[in-house]
Order: C-alpha cells, then sequence, then structure tokens
C-alpha cells in the first residue's frame, strides 16, 4: 500500500510539472501573438482593421486569464490531494511500527493464499521484528 501511494504522489507532482511547462508554453504563445497583434495595431491606419486586431488581442488576452484561472486551479487541487496523500502515507508508515498491525496483515495474507503477496508478507514480517529489536534495547 505504501509502494502505491508513495508513487501516486510521485505522479502527481509529474503531472503537475508537466501541466505546468505546458502552461508556460502556451502563455509564451499567446503573449507572442497579442505583441504580434499590437504592432499590427500600431502600424495600421485603417480604425475598421484596428477594431478586429483589437478583438482579437482581447480574445487572446482572455484566452491567457482562462489559462491562469486554470492553472491556479488546477495546482491547488494536486497539491491538495499530493498533501492528502503524504497525510496517509505517513499514518500508515506510523501504523506499520505497530506490532499488532503486522500481525493482522499477515493473518489477512494467509487467509487469501496468495502467493503473489509472499514479499510482501516478508516485508511484514521483518517490520515485526524491527518492532521487537527496538522494545528490546
Amino acid at each position: 500500500m505504501d509502494i502505491t501511494l508513495t508513487r501516486e504522489i510521485e505522479r502527481m507532482k509529474n503531472a503537475k510539472e508537466v501541466y505546468q511547462k505546458e502552461y508556460v508554453s502556451n502563455i509564451e504563445e499567446l503573449e507572442e501573438k497579442v505583441e504580434r497583434l499590437d504592432t499590427q495595431v500600431d502600424r495600421t491606419g485603417s480604425e475598421m482593421k484596428r477594431e478586429i486586431l483589437e478583438k482579437h488581442k482581447n480574445l487572446y488576452i482572455q484566452e491567457i486569464e482562462k489559462l491562469d484561472a486554470t492553472i491556479e486551479k488546477t495546482t491547488r487541487f494536486i497539491d491538495d490531494k499530493v498533501a492528502a496523500l503524504e497525510l496517509k502515507l505517513r499514518e500508515l508508515n506510523k501504523e506499520k511500527k505497530s506490532f499488532e498491525y503486522n500481525i493482522k496483515k499477515l493473518e489477512e495474507a494467509i487467509q487469501r493464499r496468495n502467493t503473489a503477496e509472499v514479499f510482501e508478507m516478508f516485508e511484514t514480517v521483518m517490520n515485526a521484528l524491527k518492532i521487537l529489536r527496538e522494545e528490546s534495547t
């Protein structure tokens, strides 16, 4: 379970990083378009063309604002999810230090008789032995 949580935390952090890189790329592209439109607006003499270019510029600015709002919402969501998973992982690690927890995990695995859980059972036995060693010192 703790390996699954650790992998999920890493996956979420990587997804956040990828999303932020994509955001920066999109923002740079839109800002470049806005700058080009500003240049075109400055050079044009036609009032109608200026209005059309300003409308396009405003659309790009609105798109930038949407991206800003989305990145904030998504980043906050991912951060909250990571924090919750890290809390759960800390609780699980604290629980793993309990002798009763390790015995319960072994009993459940023995009842299921799933050979795929053998290494997890060894890990549980190892945790229990560590607890015994710590208690004896």
